[in-house]
Order: structure tokens, then C-alpha cells, then sequence
């Protein structure tokens, strides 16, 4: 990637480029939840596991992949008690902060 550089940053019309293994500072993060499954499933408790989801998801969608989980999520706060959400009822939105542009690329391997 980096004998890319000089073209990249060329064609992009930007100064440097900076590689990082954490980049957690530079993402804004969000979960969303699937209102068409959510509502039927939970009825009138259904804002309460949004608002639940929205409280909870800074710390949660730092590990989660882009798009849907693999995996079920749960979460805390709805009625007191534990919710666990199916992988098509959350989308994981990850986003640069403002000012930045990001991208990621797997692991060259030989």
C-alpha cells in the first residue's frame, strides 16, 4: 500500500496519509434498530428497547462489524431486565468524524 502513496494522495488531491490500528477516535458510531421486526416482536414495550439500544451503543458497536451483527446482541434496561436482539434487528453505522475520511483494507498476506 504504501509504493501507492504518491498516486493516491495525487488523485485524491490530499496531503498525507496516516495508517492506524485503532481508529475508534475517528469513528462516529451507531446502531439502529430494525423498527419492522422490533415492533411486532416487542408491541408497546418497543420504544423502550429502542431507547435501551440508543443508550448502550457506544460502547457495544465498537466491536461489532459494519452492517449486521453475526452474532445476537443483547442489551440492558428494558424493564429492568435483559433483551436479547436477533442479528437482522440491528444495523452497526460507522462513519469518520467530521473533517476525516477513513477506509479499511484486510491484511495483506503472502
Amino acid at each position: 500500500m504504501k509504493d501507492l502513496e504518491p498516486q493516491i494522495i495525487e488523485e485524491l488531491n490530499i496531503k498525507t496519509i496516516e495508517y492506524s490500528q485503532d481508529i475508534t477516535a475517528l469513528l462516529e458510531l451507531g446502531v439502529s434498530a430494525n423498527a419492522k421486526k422490533i415492533g411486532p416482536r416487542f408491541g408497546k414495550d418497543a420504544q423502550k428497547v429502542f431507547g435501551a439500544l440508543k443508550s448502550s451503543h457506544r460502547q457495544r458497536s465498537r466491536r461489532l462489524p459494519r452492517g449486521h451483527p453475526t452474532r445476537p446482541l443483547s442489551i440492558d434496561g428494558v424493564e429492568g431486565g435483559k433483551v436479547t436482539l436477533a442479528p437482522d434487528e440491528v444495523t452497526v453505522r460507522k462513519a469518520a468524524v467530521k473533517g476525516w475520511s477513513s477506509a479499511t483494507a484486510a491484511a495483506l498476506r503472502s
